[in-house]
């Protein structure tokens, strides 16, 4: 079957710019989206078995869109100059690929690519569509299809309902009723995407939407419906894809030609893209006809890239029973069997890989399986990575080779696709063994595998942001900022950067001649927090607003400029979770990161509120209660401790009372205060000048706190001892699902070294146990809520974020709530705090 690729030239470049890294020639020109357009075309010409390709450009100019509405796209701004000086480059790089460009005056490139789509189509042509645009969505069908190469990820039919909740030939419908504020394309005021969807979805068609709006129930969306009748069928108009452009090439004229290598070469020294030099050698210049790459491979068996060998392949896995399968790169599978044969495909998968995939009876070994998780249903797996996690959390496993190095003992060679295969399935077996063998292969089946599953679930759907309340924030955050600079100003009478350690320790410490200096390795003064904590304790104001400075400076660097960022086309916030980061089990998560937002403070409230629930959906959270509080009373066996919980008791007013030596009804919200923050601290195995600096009190007098409260709860003295010689003699303590988590420097002869070692020591079996609770919390929540429409968005520490409609929401978070209390049994009861809102903040 012929198989047409057509590449959205200047959709590409533009995503590209904006989210490749930075690149510069010597000469200082720009030329990252170059780069990224090079590599992506190089992938494409070699690894994808197409017959034909081109690469089709937005010529400039009006068009007939300009015609029907003068408007049509007048508050786009600028092209930033540097992506400007791109544009020809991008023009010769495909020149250096010998691939057709196409552009036509008076048409957008969409439109060249409807046109083109739908002729092949008409010839029998199978299209891929390398564009992630929304709009070229209409034309998918059962032979057209689309490839997004920065999120190396297809869109079918099926994904495009996902998105619209249509098929995709009511796309257009959809479209016209949402808007597009980027081609400012108007729309109807008042209706989004979840609303269009259901109107299309119940009318069919905009056009029998218009002429039945008597039918419509709710009375804004008849409101606006009404009022924007002329702007619904203006925009049905705007968001058409001209299927019939006049273009001189025919589909005959895009057969894909050999790459000439020297013309390649050349452009790719031209631009410094040196790295790609290598690999375009490699691909093209041994090849017979310049499109795929003949495999070489020592003792394994030779299988070539084409099609027909790929299924020659599957019929082989078909008769085995477990594969590896291991994603390259993002475009590229390797897949391989135990008897040596292997071999390489490329995005989409053809329906024999999956298949494969699908079959239940084929275990498939994978290394980092989540992404592909994303966008495949794989049944039957294993993760070497998160079964050398398991095996040992001190040692991250984020890279193949040091995996082999420390788990087989080995240096690992130059990774060739059949040394991979080779070393996977070694690694699976000994993984496994190392797993029976320190009793952990139930952690592992049980409580860390159906996580990988659940997180790509939850990266995938991501949670809806509001852009408005972050730009708030952020204007807010600007305002206190400023205030903050100005005080700090006048309290020292200079100017000087706020934000340089070295600055401010010469304002410090030279010029108003503080106390408490003291010298970093590299000659300047330490401003860390300890030291500005200790300035601000002591009463000096200028450190109390250097504090809050860096506060509301990190919270705008780290929040509201990258949230903005990092919401992507849905309006959603797609954070990336790690199993593999922390010692304890906990999970991570960054781009961005959801565990650091601040929960108490007003200002990360602000921000905690800018994630909302999609229209008419509510967010529902679920947060275990004082969780690490309850698991020590379990573990240490604290009787004081467990019968305040079995009585719902305030647990740091009873902490209060024995600690300070007041009647319980004589506790004031300042010795609780106190006593909480001594109840959390000791879990974390604080130090008496630790304790002093959070109460802000002498050091003498917070240890005696400390001995108070063993002496109150003396089974946590015998857990601290406890751990720690387990620790001492075995170099790791373990969690209640038997986790080991190593603690490396437990017997340092550094002091401060092994100090802290020894408070990890009393912390991890408690975070690890809450880590692994909230795993198997999070997984029977998501197999009950398989035939519900609620779905669960986020995790942060020992809260689960979950969105549903108005209809599931109240019934649903109670057996959510009932879920959490119960997944494991312990000595006291578990509780999770429930609350239902339409945002982050409420909750």
């Amino acid at each position: 079957m012929n198989h047409l690729v057509l590449i959205d030239g200047y959709g590409f470049v533009f995503r590209a710019f904006h989210s490749l890294p930075p690149l510069s020639r010597k000469d200082g020109l720009v030329v990252g989206a170059v780069f990224g357009f090079t590599q992506m075309l190089m992938k494409l010409i070699s690894d994808t078995h197409c017959s034909h390709i081109a690469v089709v450009f937005d010529s400039g100019g009006k068009n007939f869109r300009h015609e029907l509405y003068p408007s049509y796209k007048a508050h786009r701004p600028d092209v930033p100059e540097d992506l400007i000086k791109q544009f020809p480059l991008v023009r010769q790089a495909a020149q250096a690929f010998n691939i057709p460009s196409l552009e036509l005056h008076g048409y957008e490139a969409d439109d060249i690519i409807a046109t083109l789509a739908k002729n092949a189509e008409k010839e029998d042509f199978k299209v891929t569509i390398v564009s992630s645009d929304k709009d070229l969505m209409q034309l998918v069908t059962k032979n057209v299809i689309m490839f997004d190469p920065l999120k190396y990820r297809i869109i079918s039919e099926k994904e495009v309902k996902e998105k619209f909740g249509v098929e995709p030939i009511k796309v257009r419908d959809v479209l016209a009723l949402i808007g597009d504020a980027s081609d400012n394309i108007p729309g109807v005021k008042g209706i989004g995407p979840k609303g269009a969807e259901d109107l299309i979805g119940r009318f069919g068609s905009l056009n029998e939407l218009l002429l039945n709006t008597d039918k419509i129930t709710a009375k804004k969306q008849k409101e606006n419906l009404l009022n924007n009748i002329e702007n619904a069928k203006l925009s049905y108009e705007l968001v058409r894809l001209d299927e019939n452009v006049p273009i001189i090439s025919k589909i005959d004229d895009l057969i894909i030609k050999k790459v000439d290598l020297e013309n390649l070469r050349n452009f790719l020294e031209r631009n410094e893209f040196r790295k790609l030099i290598s690999r375009a050698e490699d691909l093209f210049k041994s090849n017979d006809n310049g499109n795929y790459k003949r495999i070489k491979n020592g003792n394994f068996e030779d299988i070539d890239l084409r099609m027909d060998n790929l299924d020659k392949f599957c019929e082989l896995a078909n008769h085995s029973n477990i594969l590896v399968i291991y994603p390259v790169d993002e475009e590229t599978l390797l897949l391989g069997l135990k008897s040596g044969e292997y071999i390489t495909t490329t995005f989409p998968l053809k329906s024999s890989v999956n298949n494969l995939l699908l079959d239940s009876s084929i275990n498939k070994i994978s290394f980092g399986i989540k992404n592909l998780l994303k966008n495949y249903i794989i049944n039957s797996f294993d993760d070497l990575q998160i079964m050398s996690y398991v095996v040992d959390s001190s040692f991250i496993p984020d890279n193949l080779s040091l995996i082999i190095q420390k788990h087989l003992m080995e240096d690992a060679p130059q990774l060739t696709d059949n040394i991979k295969v080779k070393y996977l399935f070694k690694l699976f077996e000994v993984l496994n063994s190392k797993l029976l063998e320190i009793k952990s292969l139930n952690l592992y089946h049980k409580v860390e595998k159906p996580v990988i599953n659940l997180l790509a679930k939850m990266e995938k759907l991501g949670i809806k942001l509001s852009k408005e309340k972050i730009l708030e924030a952020k204007q807010e955050f600007a305002s206190e900022l400023q205030n903050l600079e100005n005080q700090i100003f006048a309290e020292c009478n200079a100017a000087f950067n706020i934000g340089s350690p070295k600055q401010l320790g010469e304002i410090l410490f030279d010029k108003m001649q503080l106390p408490g200096a003291k010298k970093t390795k590299s000659g300047n003064y330490s401003t860390d927090n300890e030291v500005l904590e200790a300035l601000s304790w002591q009463g000096y104001e200028i450190a109390k607003k250097v504090i809050e400075w860096r506060q509301f400076s990190k919270l705008t660097s780290t929040y509201t400029d990258p949230l903005l960022n990092l919401v992507e086309e849905d309006g959603r916030l797609h954070t990336t979770y790690s199993q593999v980061t922390t010692i304890t089990g906990r999970l991570s998560s960054s781009k961005p990161n959801l565990q650091n937002i601040p929960i108490k403070t007003k200002e990360g409230q602000k921000i905690r509120k800018a994630f909302i629930a999609e229209a008419n959906n509510s967010l529902i959270s679920l947060d275990y209660s004082q969780i690490e509080l309850r698991l020590i009373a379990h573990i240490a066996d604290i009787k004081e401790l467990k019968e305040a919980f079995k009585h719902n008791e305030d647990i740091h007013n009873i902490t209060a009372s024995q600690v300070f030596g007041v009647p319980l009804n004589e506790v004031t919200e300042d010795l609780r205060r106190k006593a909480k923050t001594v109840n959390y601290s000791i879990i974390y195995g604080i130090t008496p000048f630790g304790l002093a600096q959070r109460l802000m009190i002498a050091k003498n007098e917070a240890k005696e706190i400390i001995d108070k409260y063993l002496l109150a709860y003396n089974g946590i003295k015998e857990y601290i001892d406890h751990v720690h010689n387990f620790a001492r003699s075995t170099g790791y303590v373990t969690t209640l699902m038997g986790r080991r988590c190593y603690i490396n420097d437990i017997n340092s002869n550094n002091g401060m070294i092994r100090s802290f070692a020894e408070r990890l020591t009393i912390n991890a079996p408690i975070q690890g146990s809450a880590a692994d609770i909230i795993k198997l919390a999070m997984t029977e929540a998501d197999n009950f809520l398989s035939n519900y429409k609620t779905k669960l968005l986020l995790q942060v520490h020992d809260e689960l974020i979950f969105e549903s409609p108005p209809e599931e929401a109240e019934k649903i978070a109670i057996s959510l709530k009932n879920i959490m209390e119960n997944v494991v049994k312990l000595s006291i009861p578990l509780e999770a705090n429930l609350s239902i809102g339409k945002n982050w903040g409420e909750l």
